[in-house]
């Protein structure tokens, strides 16, 4: 027998082995290339990670900020400014949560009113009409903010300290309309509420009584007619109060959302009263506020009528008026304005 070692291919256990090696190869290959992708992937979500996570978590404060601005519609004001405060400097949160604690602490509602044109006053064929009353058109050239009821007497205590009311020994009270107010004292609530709160509000607005002007306009509502619905249905007055203030939006509001602009209390007016002026028909008063130096010699304008009055008065049209000290049946409503201009007047 010829003991010397036969090499070379051995059919069937060489093919065996080569076809081993090349799926171990390709097993490494693929192990090769999976371990590859896994660690490109990783390297991207590494460098990409700081994109996701400031994305994922805008897409949180967003979401948070939604939620935020429907508590805030809801009345939820206390809600409202905890997740307003716990996003801090995002978008306007800030600012929202201060007005979130305006309405915890004082709560004045206010509706928008756009600018636009009307008929002010009263035509000449109008059996109720007084004569300081003639028609004529006024463009109101910007939007303002009007009280959606009149300043109550918890609301006037809060910023005055004070509570010049007769009609407080109840237990509606805080709830009732402020009244017995001079226009002094309106001006002065104004002022001081702008200097608490005036964070809240945009460049170059303040708190305010209304110009006579922007009163029957948000009075009116985008109607002509002296009265936005049935007065019995919409005002407190001689016929159905009883001789005493009622707790405001307990009657049916105007078109805009406004409660009792007629009836209930007199609602100062930043103008000076001024029976004279030569109104033409065929011009547009822009803006129109008759104003003064604080002469407390003269009077003031106050609309709506009051709890007291007839109901000839209780028109959006009526012009009441007394000196800056006195008025027994007056309160107010604040207004969010911007820039007034004077016009000219005969008693200038």
């Amino acid at each position: 027998m010829d003991d010397r070692v036969i090499t070379g291919h051995i059919p069937g256990i060489d093919d065996q082995n080569i076809n081993n090696n090349k799926v171990t190869t390709n097993i490494l290959s693929q192990k090769t290339i999976i371990v590859s992708i896994l660690a490109v992937i990783i390297i991207i979500l590494f460098i990409i990670w700081p994109y996701i996570s400031a994305k994922l978590n805008l897409i949180k404060k967003e979401n948070d900020y939604q939620k935020a601005l429907k508590e805030y519609e809801s009345k939820n004001y206390q809600q409202a400014q905890n997740i307003f405060d716990s996003l801090k400097d995002y978008k306007d949160c800030k600012k929202m949560s201060d007005k979130c604690k305006f309405m915890l602490e004082i709560g004045i509602e206010f509706c928008k009113c756009r600018s636009g044109e009307y008929l002010m006053g009263s035509p000449a064929n109008d059996n109720e009409q007084y004569s300081d009353e003639p028609l004529h058109k006024v463009y109101i050239s910007k939007d303002f903010y009007i009280g959606k009821y009149p300043v109550t007497q918890k609301q006037y205590e809060i910023i005055m300290g004070t509570n010049p009311s007769k009609f407080k020994d109840n237990k509606d009270s805080d709830n009732l309309p402020v009244e017995n107010v001079t226009w002094k004292n309106a001006n002065e609530f104004c002022i001081k509420m702008t200097e608490k709160y005036k964070i809240i509000l945009e460049e170059d607005y303040i708190f305010d009584l209304p110009t006579e002007a922007q009163w029957e306009y948000a009075c009116r509502a985008g109607i002509n007619d002296s009265r936005y619905g049935k007065l019995d249905e919409i005002a407190w007055f001689h016929d159905n109060a009883n001789q005493t203030t009622h707790v405001i939006g307990q009657k049916k509001p105007n078109a805009w959302g406004i409660y009792d602009m007629l009836g209930n209390v007199f609602e100062w007016c930043k103008d000076r009263y001024d029976n004279n002026i030569p109104y033409k028909k065929d011009v547009v008063y822009n803006d129109p506020y008759i104003y003064t130096n604080s002469d407390n010699t003269l009077k003031y304008v106050n609309r709506g009528g009051s709890w007291n009055s007839s109901s000839r008065t209780v028109r959006a049209a009526y012009r009441g008026s007394n000196y800056y000290n006195y008025c027994d049946d007056c309160g107010f409503r604040v207004a969010i304005v911007k820039n007034r201009k004077a016009i000219s007047s005969q008693n200038n």
